[in-house]
């Protein structure tokens, strides 16, 4: 199984665009290498075609979700109980957040103004691996705080997210390990 491993500092162009390390490319765009050598076939093609998500994460983050990883995530997500306000306000923000994306010829990721709102972004990145599932997108200094434990959220309400996310992720794990008993 492919691993998200690493850390990698990256530059954003004036188009607010970031070059995707080459170890990570193919593990969120699968399709790249033959969409960029032109040997995709009709459906990769296109020019749009999403091949992974990008969302909102926690500390200001951004993930990166390669397209089947997500799917399991929407699966998953289907059996929380929309009456419980932490499930509701967590997956309203993550789907209203999540933009399906592709990398471009060069290899390239297009951050959405959102997208670089949430994370503070501004011209350096660094993204670091998320094991089997995703990768992060930090503003640096952030992920610095984050690492020395001075990372404090600005506001109640990105609070209320990461506290949301914590119960929404601690529940999945539940239902995970009681569909393997």
């Amino acid at each position: 199984m492919a691993r998200f491993v690493g850390q990698h500092h990256c530059t954003m162009d004036d188009r607010y665009r970031i070059k995707v390390p080459p170890v990570l490319r193919d593990l969120i765009a699968p399709n790249w290498e033959a969409k960029k050598a032109g040997k995709a076939n009709s459906k990769t093609k296109e020019k749009k075609q999403s091949e992974f998500i990008i969302t909102r994460g926690l500390e200001y983050s951004l993930i990166v979700y390669p397209l089947p990883i997500w799917e399991a995530f929407e699966q998953h997500t289907m059996d929380l109980d929309w009456t419980d306000d932490d499930n509701r306000y967590y997956l309203r923000v993550v789907y209203a957040t999540a933009t399906e994306e592709f990398l471009d010829r060069s290899g390239r990721l297009l951050l959405k103004s959102q997208h670089r709102e949430w994370g503070r972004l501004d011209k350096e990145v660094k993204i670091i691996g998320g094991g089997q599932t995703h990768i992060e997108i930090f503003q640096p200094d952030i992920y610095e705080s984050y690492l020395a434990g001075n990372f404090k959220y600005e506001n109640e309400q990105d609070k209320r997210y990461a506290d949301a996310a914590k119960k929404v992720h601690e529940t999945i794990r539940k239902m995970k390990l009681d569909d393997r008993r």
